[in-house]
């Protein structure tokens, strides 16, 4: 048995992300289900001028088709017909290009700014649902297009302030500072994912000890039906910490790719990609770090498609207390992804595709 894993409950932390990823896929799809409700309701004419549109008609049925090639992909997965790839490029982008860069492309932009869908305040009441904080003032950084607001993620963090080494100066003289940092192979490889609603919905996830993993979560809804699914991917290794040291501060480096989709036909989609660092004291208290790298939106009617590469993210949790905790720390970075959709007036769907490698982690004592 690997040391990292010496001492390590992998079967209750795994179970432990299963629940989380449960949790998650809920709040998602209840986050979306929001949105989709508050339109309907505060929108209602405007949906049912923009389905008696004749120029809605060609935007309708390109949709159509695309969702059902997608729901259909379950299906063709489960026979092992064919990769997921030859799928994606013979059933779903035909399709799909005509919403990127055909006539139906210039229809989605004409109908939605013909109409009063880009406006109505709703973006900080979701974005903070969409985080799991209703109600709070928390920030964040939004793009917008023609269709209103694109995309939204996390600022920068603030950069750390340097350590104050004179209140320091006693302690370290006993106890010397440690700082240890540690590549592939990585000792501890773990994944969660979850589906919630009656969407239909795919969620994979997988890593290996060479530090790459990967994270699929997709949701497809037809009319009335709602869903979300969340895929998490984590890596990580264990220090050992001496006894009598007052704080921990970690920091994990990764590269990370992804290409998320949403589309809304009188309906609500979302796709979203956290990076995470975690770190996990050998009495069980848990620290743990999520930064938002992506959240699209949908509403009502749009199709949104991001893709981005990401090459030595930094990300850093500092200061954490020991409060006279000593012995193995685990410390784990990885991404999770979301995707959510619902239709009740129409349909929708979500998809995050993220790739990442774990460069190193690292550990700061004092």
């Amino acid at each position: 048995m690997s040391d990292d894993l010496k001492d390590f409950d992998t079967i209750a932390f795994r179970a432990g992300l299963d629940a989380e990823s449960q949790e998650k896929a809920k709040a998602i799809a209840a986050t979306n289900d929001w949105l989709v409700e508050w339109r309907e309701k505060t929108l209602r004419k405007e949906q049912e001028r923009l389905a008696a549109d004749p120029d809605f008609a060609p935007v309708k049925t390109t949709s159509e088709l695309l969702l059902k090639a997608l729901a259909g992909w379950k299906d063709i997965q489960g026979r092992g017909i064919m990769t997921a790839e030859g799928y994606w490029q013979r059933e779903v982008m035909p399709h799909l290009g005509l919403l990127r860069s055909g006539p139906e492309a210039k229809a989605l932009r004409k109908l939605f700014q013909g109409s009063d869908l880009g406006r109505g305040g709703w973006e900080q009441e979701f974005v903070a649902r969409l985080n799991g904080d209703a109600g709070s003032r928390k920030q964040f950084t939004a793009l917008y297009d023609d269709f209103g607001l694109r995309e939204v993620t996390d600022p920068e963090p603030a950069p750390a302030p340097p350590p104050d080494d004179e209140t320091g100066t006693l302690r370290q003289a006993l106890n010397p500072p440690i700082d240890r940092c540690t590549a592939a192979p990585f000792g501890i490889v773990l994944g969660g994912r979850s589906d919630s609603g009656v969407a239909i919905n795919t969620s994979s996830a997988g890593g290996s000890a060479n530090g790459s993993g990967f994270v699929l979560a997709e949701s497809v809804a037809l009319v009335v039906m709602g869903g979300g699914s969340h895929a998490i991917s984590l890596m990580g290794s264990s220090f050992d910490i001496p006894a009598d040291y007052s704080t921990l501060s970690c920091t994990a480096t990764l590269d990370i790719s992804f290409i998320t989709n949403s589309l809304a036909i009188v309906a609500g989609s979302t796709a979203s990609l956290n990076a995470l660092l975690r770190a996990q004291l050998s009495d069980g208290s848990a620290f743990p770090l999520a930064r938002r790298l992506t959240a699209i939106p949908s509403p009502v009617i749009a199709y949104r498609e991001e893709r981005r590469e990401i090459m030595g993210l930094e990300l850093a949790i500092s200061d954490i207390p020991l409060n006279g905790v000593a012995g193995p720390v685990r410390i784990f970075a990885g991404v999770e992804g979301f995707a959510a959709a619902a239709g009740i007036l129409g349909s929708s769907f979500g998809r995050m595709a993220a790739s990442f490698t774990l460069r190193q982690l690292c550990i700061s004592v004092r």
